[in-house]
């Protein structure tokens, strides 16, 4: 998705990995019954939104 918004993840200082615990992430959505839950975060100037069933990311740029 941010290759896709204009940007090169492999080019960036921050690492997603040292933004984001994925194990705690794919815990909280990977749930069924907590379909509710949305986390959100920005890296990279991208939005980044996260459910159960969709990621979204959007950027300003």
């Amino acid at each position: 998705m941010a290759t896709e918004l204009g940007v090169d993840p492999t080019q960036e200082s921050t690492r997603l990995q040292d933004v984001l615990d994925v194990d705690s992430l794919h815990a909280l959505v990977g749930d069924t019954r907590a379909a509710t839950v949305q986390v959100s975060f920005d890296i990279w100037g991208i939005q980044f939104t996260v459910t159960p069933l969709t990621v979204a990311a959007t950027s300003d740029t």
